[in-house]
This record gives structure tokens, C-alpha cells and sequence, in this order.
């Protein structure tokens, strides 16, 4: 598996990168910059799919995360 960068619209102000995770059977999702109500249904499904298209365990990394919301903290 390659890092892949999903293609999130330049307005929500976030960027999603998945690439395999550190130990077998994970998949690490790193998310940059702002996550908040406007942009959650692009993270929620980046995950979603994320998680049916690799069938591992999602490592969520938002080390890079500038701000989030209200919305981005109830994200599943």
C-alpha cells in the first residue's frame, strides 16, 4: 500500500493523507489544518471508506490539526 492523499476540496480548510500504519494490520489516516462542522461529512467519509477499503485498524493521526470543532469531536 502507498500513501495516498484524498482529494478534499480546498475550501474546507483540511487535508487527509491515509498510508499503511506502523504495525501490520493498520492504516494510518493523518489529518491537517481545521476540521469543523463545514468539512466533517469529507473526514467522516474518508474514513468510512477508509476503513471498508483496507479492512485494518484505523490509527487517526491529528497531530497536525489546527483547530476543531464541535463537529469534528463527535466525528465516527
Amino acid at each position: 500500500m502507498q500513501d495516498e492523499r484524498v482529494d478534499v476540496p480546498e475550501a474546507t480548510g483540511m487535508e487527509v493523507g491515509v498510508a499503511p500504519g506502523p504495525q501490520p494490520g493498520t492504516v494510518q489516516v493523518v489529518v491537517s489544518g481545521e476540521i469543523d462542522f463545514d468539512n466533517v461529512p469529507f473526514l467522516r467519509e474518508v474514513l468510512l471508506a477508509t476503513l471498508v477499503s483496507h479492512r485494518a485498524a484505523l490509527l487517526v493521526d491529528p497531530e497536525r490539526v489546527t483547530f476543531c470543532d464541535c463537529g469534528g469531536l463527535n466525528t465516527p
